[in-house]
């Protein structure tokens, strides 16, 4: 039944209507035809291909690219925790949480400007596009069932994959956000694990304007 509601959440919408592709300016890893295509995909096969891209340049504190990968614990079931995080991207989906135009002119809050593409028990896909319009990045995040709560692993990278170095932690910001606004990040038995290395200026990130 949860997985049938975060699917539907995605492809029917729950006062969203989600796209049959994604967004402009996607090279790599992957650019889905279709985003059903995900359906029939080995989400393990797909997990291991991400961890293997996001491997750290050697001689470079960050990443090759700017992108960022975390280690999660949540005391939830993944089931539970994948349908809430499906749920708040849905939340901020388009520009209604971004504040006015005059905060705008600012780097301003980032809870906004969201979209869904494709949500199941075990895994999401989404994007987060800055409300200036100037960056776009993908996400993945995969769940695996722990005896007592659920494992997270998610990966974020700027959409125009070889072009940018430096981030000023905005791939971090894009799942850190999310996790913290559904109140995740407060239960027991969370945690969080990254480094520089793994996520692109992440010692130096501020989550409130990114």
């Amino acid at each position: 039944m949860w997985s049938f509601l975060i699917v539907s959440a995605v492809l029917v919408g729950l006062g969203a209507t989600a796209p049959t592709e994604p967004p402009r300016n996607i090279t790599k890893p992957f650019r889905f035809k279709n985003v059903a295509d995900l359906i029939d995909m080995d989400h393990k096969e797909l997990e291991q291909t991400l961890r293997t891209q996001a491997k750290a340049s050697l001689g470079f504190p960050y990443p090759s690219s700017a992108s960022c990968d975390m280690d999660w614990t949540f005391g939830s079931d993944c089931v539970e925790v994948s349908l809430v995080l499906a749920k708040q991207i849905q939340k901020w989906t388009g520009p209604g949480n971004c504040g006015s135009s005059k905060e705008n002119h600012d780097p301003g809050k980032q809870d906004c400007m969201y979209q869904l593409f494709y949500g199941y028990d075990d895994f999401i896909y989404a994007m987060h596009q800055t409300h200036d319009l100037q960056h776009l990045d993908l996400f993945y995040m995969f769940f695996d069932k722990m005896p007592y709560g659920c494992y997270g692993w998610s990966y974020s990278y700027t959409s125009d994959y070889d072009m940018e170095l430096l981030d000023g932690g905005r791939n971090y910001c894009n799942v850190w956000n999310l996790v913290d606004g559904t109140g995740l990040s407060h239960q027991p038995s969370y945690s969080r694990d990254t480094t520089n290395n793994r996520c692109t200026e992440f010692t130096s990130a501020n989550c409130s304007t990114n």
